[in-house]
């Protein structure tokens, strides 16, 4: 006959191995499907990104978005895009996207925006930067994405619409940040 508490121990036991095989089994299972569906340039790009968001998020800390600014002319309104190039920055990122959750701390919009852009600025890509603002209940709600021409990367369309874009300074208003 065996003992009550060996027996709920034995339960614990078992309910723990279980409960760890179902959380990380699963979570090692997807993270192998991922892996497995990226190829070497997503893997190098990712890597990329993943570093990219180490540097900005620490470098933000440090200094002001302004001075974070990666320089590049921005296209005119409705700009005709070479083929593949829009595919090929919504695949940038989603990698940017993914870096931003194997990232060990949780990363916002600005960090993550900031290394979108600097990759595709490191691909000849001509894409801009936007942080934008609306009132919410509990205050102001703000937001950073990128844009190439005058589609939104990775965001909904509308995007623009849901946000005031905010002017920063080094764009010539006398204030830190006017609105547009």
């Amino acid at each position: 006959m065996k003992s009550p508490r060996l027996s709920w121990s034995g339960t614990c036991l078992n309910w723990l191995l279980t409960w760890w095989k179902m959380v990380f089994w699963n979570t090692l299972h997807r993270r192998i499907l991922l892996a497995r569906k990226l190829s070497l340039l997503d893997w190098l790009a990712l890597a990329e990104a993943w570093l990219g968001l180490f540097f900005f998020a620490l470098a933000l800390r440090l200094f002001s978005a302004e001075r974070l600014e990666i320089p590049s002319r921005q296209t005119g309104s409705g700009a005709a895009l070479p083929l593949g190039i829009f595919e090929w920055a919504e695949r940038l990122y989603r990698l940017v996207e993914l870096a931003s959750r194997l990232y060990p701390l949780p990363m916002t919009c600005l960090p993550r925006a900031l290394t979108l852009r600097w990759m595709l600025a490191r691909r000849g890509i001509v894409s801009a930067l936007h942080i934008g603002a609306h009132k919410v209940d509990s205050g102001l709600s703000a937001h950073a994405w990128v844009e190439i021409g005058d589609l939104p990367v990775g965001e909904t369309p509308d995007v623009a619409q849901r946000f005031s874009r905010l002017t920063p300074a080094w764009a010539g208003s006398n204030l830190p940040f006017a609105k547009d």
